[in-house]
Parts: C-alpha cells; sequence; structure tokens
C-alpha cells in the first residue's frame, strides 16, 4: 500500500511540474537564456516581408557587436515558424511569443530582452542598432 502512494505522488510530481514544458509556458521558453544572452525578439509576416531583409542584413553587418553583447536572434514569423540565430526550432512556441510581448501578427516589430529577463526596447516597422546597443 504505500509503494502505490509513493508511486502515484511521485506521477503526480511529474506531471505538474513537466506540464509547463507541455504547454509551451511563456516564462520558460525564454529562461534558457537568463543571465546569459539578450535576446532580439523579431516579429516578422515573413523573411520577404518589406523591409525584413534590410534588417536581416543590418544584423548581418553588426555581427561582432552582436555577439559582443551576448545577443540571441529570435525570429518569429506569422506562419508559426521560429528561428532562433537562423536556425529553425520547435522550442519556442510562435503563438505563445506573439501573445507574451503583445505583438500584432502581419506588423514588424522588434524587442530587445535584458539578460535579466526585462523588456528593454521595442521599436516597430524598422531596427534601430544604434538604440539596441546603446
Amino acid at each position: 500500500m504505500k509503494f502505490s502512494a509513493i508511486y502515484i505522488q511521485a506521477i503526480y510530481l511529474i506531471l505538474t511540474m513537466s506540464a509547463p514544458l507541455a504547454y509551451g509556458n511563456e516564462d520558460l521558453q525564454l529562461d534558457a537564456y537568463l543571465w546569459k544572452n539578450r535576446p532580439l525578439v523579431l516579429f516578422s509576416p515573413s523573411r520577404d516581408a518589406p523591409g525584413y531583409g534590410v534588417i536581416l542584413d543590418s544584423l548581418a553587418a553588426n555581427q561582432h557587436q552582436i555577439m559582443e553583447r551576448d545577443m540571441v536572434v529570435i525570429e518569429v514569423f506569422d506562419s508559426d515558424r521560429v528561428r532562433i540565430n537562423g536556425i529553425y526550432s520547435r522550442r519556442l512556441n510562435a503563438a505563445t511569443l506573439l501573445d507574451r510581448f503583445n505583438a500584432q501578427k502581419g506588423r514588424l516589430t522588434s524587442i530587445l530582452i535584458g539578460k535579466d529577463g526585462g523588456h528593454k526596447r521595442r521599436q516597430t516597422a524598422h531596427l534601430n542598432l544604434i538604440e539596441i546597443f546603446a
């Protein structure tokens, strides 16, 4: 009888601890970057959206400064696809990120998150790296 009660408690703990991961809890989505990186979250309708190529070119031209500041570039597209430093990922949920940062589908938006997890800068329709790097 004792064994089954302990077994049930263990199952309950495992399920309750893993539930936020299974449902894409927005707090856990960016926890991997806390105190290590400054995520720059870019929301765009698609990679081909007007103005998005200019943003990517600007980031590529400033790659050294991005690395120097421990930044991670997270691209969130309206198609629910997410890229982390140029690589498509299923670890982050696009809908959850859109909701968390109150970003609108169909609109270019960039948000800089600090190493402490706090929201530092928000820009729409363009990316001003001078402000981002300040």
